[in-house]
């Protein structure tokens, strides 16, 4: 995504509701051989409530009903065939706490069995930490963790 510095921004948000929206009826390959993804599939994280707010419209805007479309605090423990995840980086100026949280970025890259797409702007690449010395740490496993994702 192009980098917009709004964790809101709407263009952004439609981007995440339109690949959600693109996943359904693609084809899931599971034990049981193969079949179309459903809505009921796919799930959107997102790190903000008006980010699910925002793409849940969106996604019904589009007839789509029965994504789930929640922040990685709600959705901690599901697991759909088909994550949308939002970069909680995305939109935000430097590398704040709320977004650097190890447990969100694990909640947000794990729950999907089949399938990831990972939005971001890639801002976070040269981001600056806020509070530098209790980064540290984090920014170098959330880098880390970031280049895995988006290599």
């Amino acid at each position: 995504m192009p980098v917009t510095g709004d964790p809101n921004d709407p263009g952004m948000l439609a981007a995440v509701a339109d690949r959600a929206h693109t996943l359904i009826g693609t084809q899931l390959t599971a034990p049981g051989g193969q079949r179309p993804l459903e809505p009921r599939d796919i799930a959107v994280v997102v790190s903000h409530n008006a980010q699910a707010s925002v793409v849940h419209a969106q996604l019904r805007g589009r007839d789509v009903d029965g994504v789930t479309v929640g922040t990685a605090d709600s959705l901690q423990g599901g697991q759909w065939a088909a994550v949308v995840a939002l970069d909680p980086l995305t939109g935000v100026e430097g590398l704040p706490a709320h977004a650097m949280s190890p447990g969100r970025l694990c909640v947000m890259a794990s729950r999907h069995y089949a399938h990831l797409t990972w939005v971001h702007d890639g801002a976070w690449r040269d981001a600056p930490a806020r509070d530098a010395a209790a980064a540290v740490d984090a920014i170098g496993h959330a880098r880390r963790v970031r280049q895995a994702l988006t290599s």
